[in-house]
């Protein structure tokens, strides 16, 4: 499989660098899902990310907008976060889970 994330542009890849050293001090484990995924393998700009958090996803949202001068937004009720930052970048947060049907 081609290396596709040696082409993310850097200010992208200094954000998910961002949201991973967060996680890491927090202990938390945070994966990048969703469309972004999509979008560096078609090399399409976007400006939404989707992480999922194997932890607590106010904790780590709350931390990320702090160093970024962001401002986050909690979704108790569904266990989710989202974090408006600065440079347009919008970032949702939701903690992984099992699902069975």
């Amino acid at each position: 499989m081609r290396n596709y994330l040696s082409k993310i542009d850097k200010k992208t890849s200094d954000l998910i660098r961002m949201i991973g050293q967060e996680a890491d001090r927090k202990g938390i484990s945070a994966y990048v899902v969703g469309g972004i995924v999509r979008d560096i393998l078609i090399k399409e700009k976007n400006f939404d990310l989707d992480i999922v958090v194997d932890g607590d996803t106010a904790l780590l949202a709350e931390a990320l907008a702090k160093q970024g001068k962001g401002r986050v937004t909690l979704h108790k009720s569904f266990g989710t976060a989202s974090v408006k930052m600065p440079e347009g970048w919008h970032i949702d947060f939701a903690a992984a889970r099992k699902e069975q049907y």
